[in-house]
């Protein structure tokens, strides 16, 4: 008997089409390319041309659909399913899914396919993991003048970075993409004099063959390979009609994939627009129509004219960058709706404008009925979405974020576990700040509560000892079992079950540590660590499906991401065999996702926050666009790097990317993210005026060129939507010394009526001042004191306690890495560890720039200069320095005892890292602090800047000093060496050298009221000029008042668009 699956299919009626559409629908032969605007229909029609056609009886064996996304396969899947309504489709997929078919179906690459294993298909991880081990072996072959790869050492300095390694792969698929080998390189290369090429080519030529000895594919050479069996495939034998939906993305390799597949076919259908192209990163080539007919000479064009999506107003918005370039304006003669509106709103900060656009999508839900999936967020770069789902989360709103391209290990789940079993690798490494992420996150599950408890417990069995390092000896420590017996042994009848669950988080970080010890396999360590083993169970797993069966969507992604770590476990054990560090080590540097991770959660019931590339092919009602400042949007700085793929073709170099091309690819991005919305866009820029700060994009003033207004936001949101929100507006009306007194009243009126909770018992700042039973310093024991903090502590000592107790301190990032890179210069030339070469140290400055993190390329570029010029002013200070160099980052330390203004004598412990030591013909010591600041002290400032003074007390016990001919000491005691003030020569100024004879001094005077502020811990706010840029500005009392400003200018109505 034969059994044969019953492919007769059950048709709904045809959509209504208008006529351009009609006229596609009916295509039955030949080559077409289908040019149409954002919302003009074009998927809809290729989805009712391929139902059309099933209609007609053709087998869905024959069709063959293909675009550019898992999403959007899924998505033509579904609207096709409901409206043939059946079950039996064609292969819907992408190019890359499609060649795979082709591929495995053919049984191997080779010339005997039957006589070879199946290949296996590389993740995007798995490329730059064999990448940069193939790099490190070449390395330490390439010794001495008979090496196969010579290395300029320029570059040798640089390829053992990921992103050299990143820049390599990119090389490779252009390679690919262009049907060049790594000898055609290495070739180009010598002619073109280019040797970073020649050494990419060995690279590229060795990649080839180790993946043809380990039967391996990369994406770019899957395609190549379903390029060469396409033809005789019996995966597309009967394929008689292709469609293919958003063209624009379709490359090199697609088009000759494209090619070999339609040699059979009597149809071709592709549909796209040039000005959507926005995975130019990916080979996709913005001028769609010269290839297509490239590819078929012979083939038809078509438009459609219409727009169905909004109306003349979001079309003018999106098309307004396009200047005189009328293709952008394909399909906006007919607007078939007459909805859509454009708004521009100016922020002064990011802050700002992340809790005003929170509050507008807030209130479109509960004042307009705007559904939460109706609305979506899209910004330029991936680094606006932190700031914007922080706000939506603030404001009650919710929001799933878009993570089909967050690399695996930044999955939040998988960061959990990668943690964990790091601190369990590497004990002796993990800080009490780990120890307290695990206790605090999923595995462990304390609260802040429950943290303080513990803590309390462990001081009481070892007074005296910070509860942080305790809680980390608990955990990781030698002494962990005693700690846990100590405590647990407590008469505390409250601790109990804590104290268990706090035990069983310590049995399992050293059950895994036994595990790890014992070279366990990596698939069971992790196991281990997800599931807790049987005697350490923690439930996260069992909390997870739980939410997961209750609709969660980001428990749905969090398991998603933790089925593709273990399969990714699997892989690795399978092809090395190594140990959980090498996989570890292998994760942290993995820039790709590994694993597909499940985008099911985009589906959900909340607003979505992406990317324009991830907003690709969606549409919703409202739309907010952040990220429009100029030099972020567009962004014009050269996406070219150290080996510069865009400029190898065949035959020759080519000029690679130039500013128009750029500005064309930002155009385009634009017009996506505009072209999303349906009835409300919303653009949103920062405006700094004429501060040199952020300023507008100039796509933001190409819109406001139509007479489309644009409007300044002052502030932050004063009315709440949620009911939180409405009891803080009413606390503020409270609070408000200009409320009057009748609306004092109907406010607390209004709380006392929305009962329990919201009341003045709840209220923060009202209870009675507490006394810590913990001084923040030790009685009886000496302050210690630095030179980087005094003058903190005395400008605001909140400030200070807050950054130094508290250890709320924002990371300053990028700045603070700046100043580390221009010292550790300073530190190498100082020491004769570096040559005194301006071009090889901004060649090594160059190799440590990219693990900087900028907003922003351009900032990247300016900072860099900055940081060069920096270093060529200390070159400059370090060859014309009159005195002579003794020492570098050396550590000093002191005591003295000084006098507090109440009276009382206080021992003070000094230590300091001093830049530079200098000495003087005269025999004195000579402190130099260099500065990367934009903008130096005043010289009133300078004669008593506290940590000039601290250095000198350092250099106090070392001075040997000659009197000059007057019988005077000299006058230099310290100076600060100014590295970025603008200038031709390093700006010196110097702190005259203090007399110590003199007693007490101004800098004993400064310490003594510093130890008085510690001992009394009178940490009071001060306000003072860095007020402006203080991170606790919105919690600092002396500026309270800002809160009840909000003011909103529209600019139809002032010519001045600065920020009130």
């Amino acid at each position: 008997m034969r059994w044969e699956l019953d492919t007769t299919l059950s048709v709904s009626e045809p959509i209504g089409a208008d006529s351009q559409q009609q006229a596609v629908i009916d295509l039955v032969s030949g080559r077409n390319l289908v040019v149409g605007s954002a919302g003009s229909g074009k998927t809809t029609t290729l989805i009712a041309t391929v139902a059309q056609r099933l209609r007609e009886g053709v087998s869905p064996s024959e069709v063959l659909v293909l675009t550019y996304g898992k999403l959007a396969v899924r998505d033509f899947r579904e609207e096709l399913a409901g409206q043939v309504q059946s079950t039996v489709l064609p292969y819907i997929g992408t190019f890359h899914a499609l060649a795979y078919s082709i591929v495995m179906g053919a049984g191997a690459i080779g010339p005997e396919p039957q006589a070879q294993e199946l290949p296996r298909l590389l993740s995007g991880a798995e490329e730059d993991a064999r990448i940069r081990d193939l790099i490190a072996g070449l390395l330490s072959d390439a010794q001495g003048p008979g090496a196969l790869i010579q290395w300029p050492e320029w570059l040798r300095s640089a390829a053992t970075t990921h992103s050299f390694a990143r820049e390599v792969r990119t090389v490779i698929a252009r390679l690919k993409e262009l049907n060049q080998s790594g000898t055609d390189l290495i070739a180009l290369g010598q002619e073109s004099e280019r040797p970073e090429w020649v050494v990419a080519g060995h690279i590229a030529r060795n990649d080839a063959e180790v993946m043809a000895l380990e039967n391996v594919v990369d994406y770019n050479s899957l395609l190549q390979a379903a390029i060469a069996l396409a033809p005789e495939s019996p995966v597309v034998s009967r394929i008689s009609h292709i469609y293919i939906d958003e063209y624009q993305e379709v490359g090199p390799l697609h088009r000759q994939l494209l090619g070999a597949l339609a040699q059979r076919a009597a149809v071709l259908v592709a549909v796209g627009n040039p000005h959507e192209s926005v995975f130019g990163f990916r080979g996709s080539e913005t001028d769609m129509a010269s290839g297509f007919y490239a590819e078929f000479p012979r083939a038809v064009s078509h438009e459609l004219t219409s727009a169905w999506r909004f109306g003349q107003e979001i079309a003018t918005a999106a098309t307004a960058p396009f200047d005189n370039d009328r293709q952008a304006l394909v399909g906006f003669g007919d607007f078939r709706v007459d909805v859509g509106a454009v708004s521009i709103n100016k922020y002064a900060s990011r802050n700002s404008r992340a809790a005003f656009v929170a509050e507008g999508i807030y209130t479109a839900h509960m004042a307009e009925g705007v559904p939460w999936k109706s609305m979506a967020v899209i910004g330029r770069a991936r680094s606006d979405i932190p700031l914007i789902t922080r706000a939506l989360n603030r404001a009650g709103v919710p929001v799933v974020v878009a993570t089909d391209e967050i690399a695996l290990k930044d999955e939040p789940a998988v960061q959990v576990l990668l943690g964990l079993i790091s601190l369990a690798a590497q004990p002796e490494q993990a800080s009490a700040a780990v120890v307290a992420d695990l206790l605090t996150g999923p595995i462990g599950g304390l609260d802040a509560s429950e943290m303080r408890r513990v803590g309390r417990a462990l001081r009481a069995v070892q007074p005296g000892v910070n509860s942080s390092q305790l809680m980390r000896d608990l955990i990781v420590g030698e002494n962990s079992r005693d700690l846990l017996a100590q405590i647990t042994l407590r008469e505390d009848p409250n601790l109990g079950e804590l104290g268990t669950r706090v035990k069983a988080i310590a049995g399992l970080v050293a059950h895994l540590r036994t595990d790890i010890a014992n070279h366990g396999s990596v698939p069971d360590i992790l196991w281990t660590a997800w599931s807790g083993g049987k005697k350490h169970p923690h439930g996260w797993p069992q909390r997870l499906q739980a939410a997961a069966l209750s609709h969660s969507g980001s428990a749905h992604h969090d398991l998603d991401s933790v089925m593709a770590l273990f399969d990714t476990a699997a892989r690795f054990s399978e092809r090395s065999g190594a140990g959980i560090e090498n996989f570890l080590t292998q994760l942290k540097h993995q820039s790709v996702p590994a694993e597909p991770v499940s985008a099911r959660a985009l589906r959900a019931e909340a607003v979505q926050v992406m990317t324009v590339h991830q907003s690709k092919g969606r549409e919703w009602d409202r739309v907010w666009i952040v990220g429009l400042e100029e030099g972020i949007w567009p962004n014009l700085v050269a996406r070219g790097s150290l080996l510069k793929a865009e400029e190898i073709g065949v035959g020759g170099a080519t000029p690679g990317t130039n500013p128009i091309a750029l500005l064309r690819e930002e155009r385009n991005l634009f017009y996506v993210a505009a072209t999303r919305a349906r009835e409300l866009l919303t653009l949103t820029c920062i405006d700094q005026g004429n501060e040199g700060g952020d300023q507008p994009s100039r796509f933001i003033h190409d819109v406001q060129s139509y007479q489309i207004t644009a409007r300044t936001v002052t502030g932050y949101p004063k009315n709440r939507s949620s009911w939180a929100g409405l009891a803080g507006d009413m606390r503020e009306t409270l609070a408000d010394p200009q409320a009057s007194a009748e609306l004092k009243s109907r406010a607390g009126e209004l709380l006392f009526r929305m009962g329990p909770g919201v009341g003045p018992e709840s209220w923060w700042g009202l209870a009675e001042l507490t006394q810590s039973q913990r001084p923040v310093r030790a009685a009886h024991q000496p302050l210690h004191m630095s030179g980087s903090s005094l003058d903190s502590l005395l400008e605001c000592p909140l400030k200070w306690f807050l950054d130094r107790e508290v250890k709320a301190q924002v990371s300053r990032g990028s700045a603070t890495a700046f100043g580390s890179i221009v010292h550790a210069i300073a530190e190498y030339v100082a020491k004769g560890e570096l040559d005194q070469n301006p071009e090889q140290i901004q060649k090594l400055i160059s190799g440590s720039w990219q693990a900087l993190a900028y907003e922003a390329n351009w900032q990247s570029d300016s900072e860099l200069a900055q940081a060069y010029k920096a270093v060529e002013l200390f070159l400059d200070y370090h060859k014309l320095t009159p005195r002579v160099f003794i020492a570098a980052e050396g550590r000093y330390q002191t005591s003295l005892t000084v006098t507090t203004p109440s009276g009382t004598r206080e021992q003070i412990d000094l230590s300091g890292i001093l830049d530079r030591v200098e000495i003087e013909e005269s025999g004195r010591l000579v402190a130099i602090d260099f500065k990367n600041v934009k903008s130096a002290p005043a010289k009133a400032a300078l004669a008593q800047n506290g940590q000039l003074g601290i250095y000198q007390l350092l250099l106090r016990d070392h001075q040997v000093v000659e009197l000059d001919a007057e019988g005077e000491a000299p006058l230099f005691g310290a100076a600060l060496v100014q590295l970025r003030v603008d200038a031709s020569k390093p700006k010196v100024q110097i702190q005259e050298a203090i007399n110590f004879d003199d007693s007490p001094t101004w800098i004993e005077v400064k310490l003594g009221e510093a130890a008085e502020i510690i001992r009394s811990e009178a940490f009071v706010p001060q306000v003072n000029p860095s007020c402006r840029y203080c991170a606790y500005t919105r919690v600092c009392p002396t500026q309270s008042s800002d809160i009840f400003s909000r003011e909103l200018i529209d600019e139809s109505e002032s010519n001045d668009d600065a920020i009130a």
